[in-house]
């Protein structure tokens, strides 16, 4: 979780210098979303013989997918689960709870705050 965490960070810093290059060069501006759970999944390759994709499949995959639907471009938002695996000198702050698509539950949502 930590390793995830500051890695999403890390990406999103990226992402300023990725746009200010690509600003000089008049190329449109882009932004990312990011979306982290915790938990199990399949992970492999699927396929057949013409088409083969390495993925990672399940609900926590699905449920990483859901935070992310909800995330404002630039950020990284994690559920709690993440949140409380997370070491103290990760910053968050509650987003709010929401209601995800094919959850049926609500889900407590984090974002975490850059301070690489």
């Amino acid at each position: 979780a930590n390793n995830a965490a500051r890695c999403a960070l890390a990406m999103q810093d990226a992402m300023v210098g990725v746009n200010q290059k690509w600003k000089e060069r008049k190329i449109s501006q882009v932004a990312m979303r990011i979306g982290i759970h915790h938990g199990k999944a399949v992970v492999g390759n699927f396929g057949s013989r013409q088409r083969v994709d390495y993925t990672a499949i399940g609900p926590s995959v699905n449920l990483a997918s859901r935070i992310e639907s909800v995330c404002e471009p630039g950020q990284c938002y994690i559920s709690g689960v993440v949140r409380d695996l997370l070491e103290p000198s990760i910053d968050v702050e509650p987003v709010g709870e929401f209601e995800l698509k094919g959850i049926q539950t609500k889900t407590d949502v984090f974002k975490l705050v850059n301070s690489l």
